[in-house]
């Protein structure tokens, strides 16, 4: 299990662009990938559920990946949240 945490810092909060983005990304790897905010943890792949947590400017997220892939998931998850938010 891997894990990435991010304290969003983009004042236009967490947007649907970038969470089909980081949807995207983490499907093409071979693991599980759940996102957590505001003690709610959900399968990154619910986009709607994602987006209902109304994650804004200064929440933090946490993305954990588990499987044969975890490492690389996390690593592009990171890069691209680190870029885009």
């Amino acid at each position: 299990m891997r894990e990435f945490s991010y304290t969003v810092t983009n004042k236009y909060d967490l947007a649907a662009k970038p969470a089909m983005d980081i949807i995207r990304l983490a499907g093409e790897h071979k693991c599980r990938t759940y996102v957590e905010s505001r003690d709610y943890v959900t399968d990154i792949g619910k986009l709607f559920i994602l987006l209902s947590y109304g994650i804004k400017a200064g929440d933090t997220i946490k993305f954990i990946t588990e499987g044969d892939d975890e490492k690389r998931a996390i690593d592009k998850i990171g890069k691209y949240v680190s870029r885009h938010m």
